[in-house]
């Protein structure tokens, strides 16, 4: 028995030994990610403050350039009225005029050397930006990777099928949170990193403008107000998005219809109604905050690729219960996909991929019925009860 026991352990020794070693491999692979993510990202920071500068030095020096270049008019139009002046008047405007010449030629060539530089940054910023995402990409593939591996050997073997179901379970959770991770980091430095970074341009701009132009600084001030308020409101956007206070407040139907008045103001070309069952919209309902969260995020989902991707015209939203599931139909009439493409973008972490994701977290169904233009109709059932 005791030999028996031995023999039955050996694999599971040797089991924990390779994850073990492949856990550390795995370790110093990230450690390396990582150290190459952080000097992709501090490039990336040193660049765009060198662009920064240079593009501050550009508007100043089109500025002594444009000076320069009415100053020279002027002078050529004095000397074209050579009437109006005496022989040493004019040996002094023609002196004057030559060196304003050779100054604007050279504030041009100035002005051609850090052009080339900033389109020069720009393309460094773009690559540089390529390399920081994918090694963040790597790095949230090695820490799901760890996550899984990092698991009992005791658990796996005791209960193989049970924890097979938990690893399935345990990606998806990983995914929808690396994803949405992604998504705000994406956010915030496509929108409201960028407006900042422009403010910040513009602001150093209005400095300089004080001592030259006072009119043109306040224009600049009022134009830096309107974007400062453009950014604030991106970030109450994003904290919106984050978490809607209304869920808590108004339930969930309330917000989603606020949802699609603004959607229905901010897409006046698009037509997308809302059809919640009775008890639906009495909140005679009960459902847990997980559901009532994960329901919100699929409407987003699908609100998301109503704007982006479908070119849908008119689209709607059904929601109702029988028994004890929540049923939700989502249709457009927009371009639609091949049996193939739906394929791909399930596989490939887009927005039905997530939607997918949610609703087997909940151990719901999901039907996607599309054809190449003949829009697309997803059908979702999830169980009340998680």
């Amino acid at each position: 028995m005791e030999k028996m026991l031995k023999n039955r352990n050996q694999p599971i020794k040797q089991l924990d030994r390779i994850l073990g070693q492949t856990i550390e491999f795995i370790s110093d692979g990230e450690k390396e990610i990582y150290n190459i993510r952080n000097t992709a990202r501090q490039e990336y920071d040193n660049l765009e403050k060198e662009l920064i500068y240079l593009k501050v030095e550009t508007a100043t020096l089109i500025t002594a350039v444009d000076k320069l270049y009415q100053m020279y008019d002027l002078n050529r139009k004095k000397l074209l009225n050579s009437n109006s002046y005496s022989e040493d008047e004019l040996r002094k405007l023609h002196k004057e005029t030559e060196l304003l010449r050779l100054k604007l030629e050279e504030e041009k060539d100035r002005e051609s050397v850090i052009i080339r530089r900033r389109n020069d940054l720009e393309i460094q910023l773009r690559s540089t930006k390529d390399l920081s995402d994918r090694a963040e990409q790597l790095s949230s593939d090695f820490n799901i990777a760890v996550s899984l591996l990092n698991g009992s050997i005791k658990q796996i073997t005791d209960t193989i099928e049970d924890i097979n179901n938990k690893q399935a379970l345990g990606i998806k959770i990983l995914q929808v949170q690396e994803e949405e991770r992604r998504r705000i980091a994406r956010e915030m430095h496509d929108g409201l990193a960028q407006q900042l970074s422009q403010v910040l341009i513009n602001a150093e701009f209005s400095v300089k403008l004080l001592d030259k132009d006072i009119n043109l600084a306040k224009r600049e001030l009022n134009s830096l107000k309107t974007e400062l308020r453009g950014s604030i409101s991106n970030i109450r956007r994003l904290i919106y998005n984050l978490r809607p206070m209304s869920l808590d407040d108004l339930g969930l139907i309330p917000t989603i219809k606020r949802d699609i008045e603004l959607f229905q103001k901010a897409n006046p070309t698009k037509n997308l109604t809302l059809n919640v069952s009775e008890e639906l919209e009495d909140g005679k309902i009960e459902m847990s905050e997980t559901l009532i969260l994960t329901v919100y995020r699929i409407f987003q989902e699908a609100v998301s690729n109503i704007k982006k991707h479908s070119q849908a015209k008119n689209a709607s939203i059904d929601m109702k219960v029988s028994g004890k599931n929540l049923f939700i139909q989502i249709e457009d009439d927009g371009v639609g996909m091949s049996a193939e493409k739906i394929v791909s973008t399930m596989d490939h972490g887009f927005g039905l991929s997530i939607m997918k994701e949610r609703v087997d977290l909940l151990r719901g169904e999901i039907i996607i019925n599309s054809e190449k233009g003949m829009g697309t109709k997803i059908d979702i059932k999830i169980p009340l009860s998680n």
